[in-house]
């Protein structure tokens, strides 16, 4: 009912729910940035949320008392929703999404939610992607843990399941969504920002670079827009450790954000035509559209050759900020990159 009250209290109409991965415990969010099911913004009435409230309360504690229960292979427990809504939503055959909703025996969920109080949290999403190919279709959208996406691979495939895997700080990336929204009112340059640390380093560029998943920015908006995504895979030893997601907002063109992640892998010649790869799709997958400018951040200091490559490759201007050291907070990484674009603007 705290929850309930929060809705009372403010203007805010929307919600996001979801449980706490450490101790099964239901969280209630409310949020301005809204929730999205397959790219409308689904608002409730005070009236609604209280219906919602015994729902939420009951399947939390079903779950609760049987997480010993539940199969061992699905240790991530997801956000609580419609489940006749979303299953609706669904194109993946008539079967599935029984079969999904037996072996889960859980309620799938939507929500976008970043959690500022833990990064612990684990999130099912239900929304639509976007083909490079420009077609449309509905996914399945697994977030978790990049080793639950490793080790089940087979499952996701098998249920037209898209897995990303996400361990993030939820407050760093919220801080950084804000300040992106202010670089990209700036310029109507297409900005490709390419992010090169170890995996493994908690407090690397982002605070995490795990981070391969980002959201779709209006321009001089608060708001997000419905995203979408394309996961590329490479197979050779070399690349397999790397991928990058490309988003673009569908409304804007122009606008264009992508990451590439490093989980420990040298800088040989195979990894630098692996990017240079990387970035001909993401200079030129999105009607025939270009990156005219591409933010590196991270530790090059083992990327020597790697700025001259990406520029000829891509055609694009390279920028490395300069920032007073890795741990740098995610403001100052903005206002340096806003600076940038004002001076080449002025040019």
């Amino acid at each position: 009912m705290e929850a309930i009250n929060q809705i009372k209290t403010s203007e805010k109409k929307s919600i996001h729910f979801g449980l706490d991965l450490n101790g099964g415990q239901l969280k209630l969010f409310t949020s301005p940035l809204g929730s999205f099911l397959n790219g409308r913004r689904l608002s409730f009435t005070v009236e609604q949320f209280e219906d919602l409230d015994a729902k939420l309360e009951s399947t939390g504690n079903f779950l609760q008392k049987n997480r010993d229960s539940l199969p061992k292979k699905f240790e991530v427990t997801p956000c609580l929703s419609f489940t006749d809504v979303l299953i609706r939503s669904l194109r993946i055959p008539k079967t599935s999404p029984k079969e999904i909703m037996n072996i889960l025996k859980w309620e799938l969920s939507e929500t976008i939610e970043f959690s500022l109080e833990t990064h612990q949290l684990r999130y099912i999403y239900i929304g639509e992607m976007k083909e490079r190919q420009g077609t449309r279709d509905e996914y399945l959208v697994f977030l978790t843990a990049n080793s639950v996406i490793q080790k089940y691979t087979d499952f996701f495939e098998q249920y037209n399941i898209k897995a990303f895997g996400l361990d993030f700080e939820g407050l760093a990336i919220t801080r950084f969504l804000k300040n992106y929204s202010e670089i990209a009112s700036l310029t109507h340059e297409s900005v490709g920002i390419i992010n090169i640390g170890q995996s493994t380093s908690s407090f690397q560029i982002l605070r995490n670079n795990q981070l391969a998943f980002m959201k779709s920015i209006k321009y001089g908006s608060k708001d997000f827009d419905t995203f979408y995504g394309d996961l590329l895979n490479f197979n050779s030893e070399e690349t397999k450790k790397w991928r990058i997601v490309i988003e673009q907002s569908e409304k804007i063109s122009q606008e264009t954000i992508g990451f590439i992640e490093q989980s420990q892998v040298k800088a040989t010649e195979p990894l630098k035509n692996f990017i240079s790869s990387c970035m001909r799709y993401f200079s030129g997958s999105f009607r025939g559209e270009y990156v005219q400018q591409i933010f590196i951040t991270g530790d090059l200091s083992n990327f020597q050759g790697l700025t001259q490559t990406l520029s000829e490759s891509t055609g694009a201007s390279i920028t490395k900020p300069t920032l007073p050291n890795i741990d740098y907070d995610l403001s100052t990484w903005a206002q340096v990159i806003g600076q940038s674009l004002k001076q080449r603007a002025n040019l």
